[in-house]
């Protein structure tokens, strides 16, 4: 009887560790005991142990026999240690030569009958194998040709405990040894990934797919049932590269960690396509367990793709909880015996319905859901999350024309320019595959498109632009930006898409592609650095508020770039833009501008009121006229807007909110307008507050012109601002493009009063959508002025306010604005020790009570109870009833008098005390 020594490996997470078995043979009782944190499986190896070794024809020895797995401080898990200890066993035991096992790795499960069975997660112990230094691992037959995608380590498969023990016996004696018979090929092909050309029609879901496997960004789909959304992830994966060795290695060890290896030869070379279930639980998608820690479903998609079908019927706390797995590209989960990572940079691909019914899209719209349910829905899916996602695409259900038409490329095509993208940025300093996260900064070569530097809350399209489609031919942007939906439930507009031609340096520009800034229109133009000014300044004058087209061109080409390219009529400018400037007097603007006074704000100035960055479109500048500084003042205010044709009870209320938000260091913000606008402007002025009036037309056209003097007024303390360079005359379209400043520029809206059908309701709606509070002031039930705010409070779109009071505590800020501290009268009881006031409280009102029942209802023994009811007596507060005890008769009713209240304690009293 002697020690025998032989080696195996442990699994932690997806990373293996080399474990010492030591087996010690000694006399004693019978027993087999396994020392070393194993768990329940490893606990149990000896009775597979003793069955094997006797039916292999090598019964282990009827002694007292103690294996010892070291590291004996790290938790052992699993089956895999059998074969280890039945080999160290027999070795103490003299059936096996000890020197021959002594450095050799010993992976496998041991049938009752001796057979050698194969086990889970083999590929990362045979690498950790190989890590320590290990030559030689003997393993099952049925892992040997996962055992074999490692190099570095010689593999010996092994079926039956009685045929290894031998072949050991022969090696200590000099005798050959068989060579290791190699493991048959698996004769299943890998089925093909999913055909893009499969997708009929959705010409915008297939781009926004290709520029997803271009740029590994995040890619959220929203459209109805059948519309194909679940076919436009599935095959994404078939667009991206094939994964390299090391990426290969790490995605086929957590296979096999997961057991999904077995229909495969080699190593998973394609990117993995996960899609759990909406049920899954957070282990099942984060990892985790409570005895052996697992893998979840996004380390099971590390270097592919990890798709969410119905992803708002995902549990909140599951869908919160990939928020930092996208940020890091890993996983730790926290257990009592440590912390374990797993690794986890994938692609996310989010695919929900508009509404709960599915039908709430479309010109045929048959959508059974009610407001409420619609916003419930859509948000189940939390801003944080939405916002690392970088494309949102709305997917329509296909035409019958589209279904009719031409099937579109096939995937094999679409791969080709996803690889010619990844090509052109790895070469600007961008890597092959980088996981789109939220904050990554944008690279900056020669080759990015001036303007592509935009700063902002949200992903700009100049990142795409960059990280995408600098491919030689073409420069492809999409606009995320957009908050408002244009289909019930949608958290964002559906994406945009401008086409320019790409100035990369594999296709330089030639000289007439890129205008000099000189000559003509822009001669005019100052040669500091308020140029780009200056250019957004010809800019209101040839764009509409608005246009989308026109910001497109300025965000990524540059407003002077852009201007420049319009003026030359390159052909890929829009027709409109191209006929406005025609006609533009640049310098007549600047000079006209300069003689009011006026200033040109626009981003990046530490005036331009950082909200309106939030909008889909927002503007290329503001005309500001007035001593207040248009950003501080926007920080804290509030818009107030309501109808035109008003009541008096609107205009009364409009300016007591008007007049009293000034107090609390709010400023109002309005469009000047009849009714509640002109009220609101009014009450603040009266106070000497700072308003600010939003025009629909140029800061020289005042509207309406009976409103003249208050705007005037206004200019003189608070701030006139429009997007509509001077001249321009106030439109319909114009006031709606108005209205979603003044949402997007305050911190809450309160609309006062308005019709069903009203451009106050269209500039709450702005504000709601962009995440701002909305107040509404409750009417007469029988104005039908008001019937648009009834209609809000019932569909519980917005709250109901009455005061400044509720307004502030819906739009204030925590420890800004929050309201001030009010201490009621000091009562005697006060001072009392913290005992005293126990039984003071356990102490009846009424009928008294016996010191036992006291006693039990304060929790203290009798003793300290009597103790406190003789002080609380000379306090006043208590009072004896034969051998009972109760409150003092209107203790609550006698107030302090004033001196008193004055000094108690140092604290002040706002009001005496009042009969409780």
């Amino acid at each position: 009887m002697g020690l025998g020594r032989t080696r195996s490996v442990g699994l932690r997470g997806v990373e293996g560790f080399l474990v010492e078995v030591e087996s010690d043979v000694a006399l004693g009782l019978p027993a087999f005991t396994v020392s070393g944190r194993a768990d329940a499986a490893c606990a149990q190896a000896p009775d597979r142990v003793r069955a094997a070794a006797s039916n292999s024809r090598h019964p282990v020895p009827q002694r007292r026999i103690t294996v010892n797995l070291s590291p004996a401080s790290v938790l052992k898990v699993g089956s895999g240690f059998d074969l280890a200890i039945v080999v160290a066993t027999l070795a103490a035991a003299g059936e096996i030569p000890a020197g021959v096992v002594e450095e050799v790795v010993h992976i496998g499960e041991l049938g009752l009958d001796g057979s050698v069975r194969p086990v889970r997660g083999l590929v990362p112990l045979v690498v950790a194998a190989a890590k320590a230094g290990a030559r030689h691992v003997v393993v099952p037959v049925g892992n040997a040709k996962e055992a074999r995608l490692v190099a570095g380590v010689q593999v010996h498969p092994v079926a039956w405990l009685e045929e290894l023990v031998a072949r050991y016996r022969t090696l200590a004696h000099g005798g050959p040894v068989s060579d290791v018979p190699e493991p048959d090929a698996l004769s299943e092909p890998e089925r093909p990934a999913p055909d893009l050309a499969d997708v009929v029609g959705q010409a915008e879901g297939r781009l926004a797919v290709e520029i997803a496997a271009a740029g590994a960004h995040h890619l959220y789909l929203v459209g109805p049932p059948g519309a194909g959304k679940s076919m436009l992830a599935e095959r994404l994966p078939g667009l991206l590269p094939e994964l390299d060795d090391h990426q290969a290695m790490e995605v086929t060890a957590i296979a096999s960690i997961l057991g999904t290896l077995a229909s495969f030869d080699g190593l998973c070379r394609r990117p993995p396509f996960v899609a759990p279930h909406h049920g899954a639980s957070m282990p099942a998608i984060i990892g985790g367990g409570s005895g052996h820690v697992l893998p979840g479903a996004v380390t099971a998609a590390h270097h592919g793709v990890l798709f969410l079908d119905e992803a708002p019927e995902f549990r909140p706390g599951v869908m919160q909880a990939l928020r930092q797995p996208i940020e890091s590209g890993h996983v730790v989960v926290a257990r009592a015996i440590g912390n374990i990572r797993f690794p986890c940079e994938f692609q996310l691909v989010l695919a929900a319905n508009p509404c709960p019914c599915g039908m709430g899209s479309g010109k045929a719209s048959s959508c059974s859901c009610t407001p409420i349910q619609q916003r419930r829905y859509s948000g189940r899916l939390s801003g944080p999350i939405l916002d690392r996602i970088d494309i949102q695409v709305h997917v329509p259900a296909p035409s019958r024309a589209a279904l009719l038409g031409e099937p579109g490329e096939s995937s094999e095509v679409v791969r080709a320019r996803v690889f010619q993208a990844r090509a052109t940025a790895s070469c600007g300093g961008m890597p092959a595959r980088m996981p789109s996260t939220v904050g990554s900064p944008v690279p900056s070569c020669d080759r990015a498109p001036s303007g592509s530097a935009r700063h902002g809350p949200s992903i700009s399209t100049a990142r795409l632009t960059v990280a995408c489609c600098r491919c030689g031919a073409m420069t492809v942007a999409f606009d995320w930006r957009g908050r408002s939906p244009t289909w019930p439930g949608a958290p964002r507009r559906p994406a945009t898409t401008w086409v320019w031609p790409c100035r990369c340096a594999t296709n330089p520009p030639s000289p007439h592609d890129r205008p000099a800034l000189s000559g003509g229109l822009m001669s005019v133009l100052p040669t500091s650095l308020t140029q780009d000014r200056w250019a957004r300044a010809a800019w209101s004058r040839v764009a509409e508020p608005g246009d989308r087209r026109a910001v497109g061109l300025v965000e990524t080409l540059g407003a002077v770039d852009a201007l420049a390219a319009v003026v030359e009529n390159r052909p890929w400018a829009p027709e409109a833009l191209r006929t406005r400037v025609a006609g533009l007097d640049l310098d007549e603007v600047v000079q006209f501008a300069r003689r009011q006074g006026w200033r040109m704000v626009v981003p990046g100035d530490a005036e331009w009121p950082s909200g309106l960055d939030a909008l889909g479109a927002p503007p290329i500048g503001l005309w500001v006229d007035g001593p207040a500084d248009l950003g501080g003042v926007c920080i804290g205010s509030v818009a107030i807007v309501g109808a035109r044709a008003c009541t008096a009870y609107g205009m009364g209320v409009a300016s007591e909110l008007g007049a009293g938000l000034p107090d609390a260091g709010y400023a109002v913000v309005s469009g000047a307008a009849f009714g509640i606008d002109r009220a609101a402007h009014a009450g603040t002025l009266s106070v000497r507050g700072t308003t600010v009036a939003v025009l629909a037309g140029g800061l020289d056209r005042p509207y309406p012109v009976s409103n003249s003097e208050l705007i005037a007024k206004i200019r003189a303390t608070g701030a006139l601002v429009s997007e509509v360079a001077p001249g321009g005359a106030p439109t319909r379209s114009r006031f709606l493009q108005r209205n979603r400043l003044i949402a997007t520029m305050t911190v809450g809206t309160i609309v006062v009063e308005a019709g069903l059908r009203s451009g106050s309701l269209h500039t709450a709606g702005q504000a709601a959508d962009h995440g701002r509070p909305v107040g509404v002031v409750p009417g007469p039930v029988t104005s039908r002025v008001s019937a648009g705010c009834h209609q809000w409070i019932r569909d519980g779109k917005g709250v109901l306010v009455t005061d400044v009071a509720e307004v502030l505590d819906l739009v204030g800020r925590l420890g800004v604005d929050a309201a001030p501290h009010r201490s009621g009268p000091v009562r005697p009881e006060d001072e009392l020790p913290p005992q005293d006031r126990l039984v003071l409280a356990a102490l009846p009102v009424r009928a008294p009570a016996a010191i036992p029942t006291v006693a039990a209802h304060a929790g203290l023994d009798v003793g300290q109870t009597l103790a406190s009811l003789g002080r609380l007596e000379l306090a006043g507060v208590a009072v004896r009833v034969g051998d009972r005890w109760k409150q003092t008769p209107g203790r609550l009713t006698q107030s302090p008098d004033a001196e008193a209240v004055a000094d108690v304690g140092g604290r002040e009293v706002d009001a005496p005390a009042t009969p409780g």
